[in-house]
């Protein structure tokens, strides 16, 4: 081997490990280049049938060295491919418990989009571990639901702890749902029947009606007495509401004026909850007037004591009565125009 040769073997030589002691096992060369290539590659490979490596170092003048550590470095030189390996299978561990937090939330997505519509019973299992109502409330408002709203279903809600708010969104939950289903194509479907115009309504006043409790455009309230059949069939109940606006209202005044209430009617509630129009024709009630009265004493008080003639103001200050509708009364209404009622 040249100088040249020599030179670059002892120059890899020195590029080893310096913590492993190596020897020298062979070097070969290749007639040489006169572009010498001094980026030198290390190679690492396992000697097959051997507990020892070769680490070669090639150059592009095809010169190649080989050298042999002890057995016991094989340990040393095999510690960073340890660390290498444990990396990724960390990095490897990761990615798994990702993946799997992923197909776990894509699991729950799905079970939650396919879910079965709420019920009673559900909501009385919800209410057992006393989550707050805003809680129930809001799983309901975000689940289907087919709720049983009947008397005995909600007294039994009631008796098993659920809080009345909660009760109520199930009812509107209901209400919603009916609201948007379509109309049933049942052929005994019954069509809407027709209140002729002019229907008459006997109402009455279930309470007393105050001149001086009421003001411009309070509504007042009648119920109706008799109920209302067309064919033979109901379409508005007996103890059905009637309402009335009042337009007037005042209550007795100075020097015995009386009092007045004028008001007229509107609707009343048919069988389906719509509201039937009625004519709105005027009612108009007065208190006692004591004005008369009043007027005489003063004269009689004035005529008899001139000295104590102020004395008469006095009575000046008596008021009239005020209006009252009697709780009880009596009143004939009419329908006004035809109107259409759903009956099922």
């Amino acid at each position: 081997m040249s100088a040249i040769h020599s030179a670059v073997a002892a120059s890899l030589y020195r590029r080893t490990p310096k913590y492993i002691p190596v020897t020298l096992i062979e070097a070969s060369q290749s007639p040489w280049p006169y572009n010498l290539n001094y980026d030198l590659i290390p190679h690492y490979r396992v000697e097959p049938g051997c507990l020892s490596f070769r680490i070669d170092w090639h150059c592009d003048c095809q010169f190649h060295l080989a050298i042999q550590p002890p057995i016991w470095s094989f340990t040393i030189m095999m510690r960073p491919i340890s660390l290498f390996l444990a990396v990724l299978l960390l990095l490897q561990t990761a990615f798994v418990v990702v993946t799997g937090q992923s197909i776990a939330r894509k699991d729950l997505h799905l079970s939650e989009t396919t879910t079965t519509p709420l019920t009673n019973q559900d909501v009385l299992i919800l209410a057992k571990p006393k989550l707050t109502p805003e809680v129930i409330i809001a799983k309901i408002k975000t689940s289907p639901c087919a709720f049983e709203v009947s008397p005995a279903e909600l007294q039994e809600l009631k008796t098993g702890g659920v809080p009345d708010e909660v009760i109520t969104a199930m009812v509107e939950a209901v209400r919603l749902s009916n609201a948007g289903a379509p109309e049933s194509s049942d052929p005994q479907r019954i069509e809407p029947l027709q209140i002729p115009d002019g229907t008459l309504v006997e109402i009455e006043a279930p309470y007393r009606v105050n001149s001086k409790e009421f003001k411009p455009n309070d509504e007042i309230s009648f119920r109706v007495i008799n109920p209302i059949k067309i064919n033979g069939v109901t379409v508005i109940d007996q103890g059905a509401t009637a309402t009335g606006r009042i337009e007037k209202a005042k209550r007795g005044g100075h020097f015995g004026k009386a009092g007045l209430l004028v008001w007229t009617m509107q609707t009343v509630t048919a069988v389906d909850g719509s509201q039937v129009p009625l004519r709105t024709v005027q009612e108009r009630l007065r208190g006692d007037s004591k004005a008369a009265k009043v007027a005489t004493q003063m004269v009689v008080t004035g005529a008899l004591l001139l000295f104590i003639a102020p004395v008469a103001l006095l009575h000046g200050f008596k008021r009239g009565k005020d209006a009252f509708i009697p709780a009880g009364k009596r009143y004939e209404v009419f329908v006004n125009g035809q109107a259409a009622v759903k009956v099922k």
